[in-house]
């Protein structure tokens, strides 16, 4: 069983991937059906977790956005696609 840190990851990949952009606008996840992760919403707090360490293995790339350090707007790297 994944970790909730984990799952959360995994569900933001697979929102990226779903959106119609080549960018998205990471708050947007939020916003989204796709953020509840084992029946509970993702928060402000894990989102800025996951984006730093979706960055750090190299999933994701973007830049920065006040309140959201340097990944605000978006995009999937050859790598995090699923």
């Amino acid at each position: 069983m994944l970790s909730r840190n984990d799952a959360i990851c995994t569900a933001f990949l697979r929102w990226l991937a779903e959106q119609e952009m080549d960018h998205a606008l990471s708050p947007t996840f939020l916003t989204d059906p796709a953020s509840v992760v084992d029946s509970q919403q993702v928060t402000r707090d894990e989102l800025t977790w996951a984006l730093d360490a979706l960055a750090t293995r190299g999933f994701i790339d973007g830049y920065g956005g006040i309140g959201y350090g340097h990944f605000a707007r978006v995009w999937l790297t050859p790598a995090g696609r699923l």
